[in-house]
């Protein structure tokens, strides 16, 4: 019996029949509540065998919930890539958590997609639960991080972000506020100016890095203008996602100092242009430094 069988025999079978996605949940949230497994079921028995190491008990279920989390993501995202494709549905008409997929889910697709390939493979299971004690935030996703970890791994990017500034504060020809931004549209940054852009917000400068700029612009922008209407029931989980995918800096703030630092955002950034948004953020942190 391996972990990668109890999760085939599980989560692949409701990931192709769509049976997890028949809750709505914000991926801020954290991975979907897990039924309990059904007595005589594969994924019943490996849990009552791993009882006997709690460690590997809790590693196994972190791996399971995360698989169960990122196949998830992984449909929602290319369903609704679908649908806007079609025509069938707009951004605006997009509810919160289908705005979370998209917005993160763009940047770390690819590794979701290799991470569930490989779970495909007779043994992966057992790997993946190495991976996430050596390399959890190089190798796998935050579907696989706990609580504690996907804290501090927002706040490294955030921090790696931040090392923008002054590259990015020079290239501007050093403005005096964030007011005074001045970039053209997104889709005509030069190729030096998209990349440190690309590197602030968090992924790779590949092939038509101004599209991909220009989509994560709008979908961040719509968080920000229906923000007001459910950031009071954020969770502290939530709030860090929320914090972490505008790349703006909570190191030692409570969640109502988090609140009103969403709040503060939304109020500078709203009359700003799409490009000058997108590095708002190095200039929101180095202010409140």
């Amino acid at each position: 019996m391996t972990l990668s069988k109890a999760i085939n025999s599980t989560i692949v079978t409701r990931f192709s029949s769509g049976r997890i996605l028949n809750q709505l949940r914000h991926t801020s949230a954290g991975p979907p509540p897990v039924p309990p497994p059904a007595p005589d079921s594969i994924r019943y028995k490996w849990e009552k065998y791993l009882e006997k190491w709690p460690k590997i008990a809790s590693l196994n279920k972190l791996v399971f919930d995360g698989s169960k989390w990122c196949l998830n993501d992984i449909k929602t995202y290319f369903n609704l890539r679908k649908n806007m494709l079609s025509g069938k549905t707009t951004i605006e008409k997009l509810s919160t958590s289908d705005l979370e997929v998209l917005v993160q889910s763009g940047s770390e697709i690819m590794k979701m997609l290799l991470l569930i390939f490989i779970l495909q493979i007779p043994g992966p299971g057992e790997t993946l639960i190495v991976l996430i004690v050596f390399f959890p935030r190089i190798v796998l996703t935050r579907h696989f991080w706990t609580d504690d970890q996907r804290k501090e791994f927002f706040a490294m990017e955030i921090n790696k972000s931040n090392t923008m500034y002054d590259g990015i504060h020079q290239a501007l020809k050093e403005p005096k506020s964030i007011e005074d931004i001045k970039l053209p549209n997104v889709g005509e940054l030069t190729l030096d100016l998209s990349t440190k852009i690309s590197q602030l917000q968090g992924f790779y400068p590949i092939p038509f890095t101004n599209g991909r700029l220009a989509k994560r612009v709008r979908l961040l922008r719509r968080l920000d203008e229906t923000l007001a209407s459910y950031l009071d029931t954020l969770t502290s989980q939530q709030l860090l996602f929320h914090m972490y995918i505008r790349r703006l800096d909570y190191t030692n703030l409570s969640d109502d100092q988090i609140r009103r630092k969403l709040r503060d955002w939304v109020g500078m950034t709203s009359s700003l242009s799409d490009s000058a948004y997108l590095v708002a953020p190095v200039y929101f942190n180095k202010l409140r430094q």
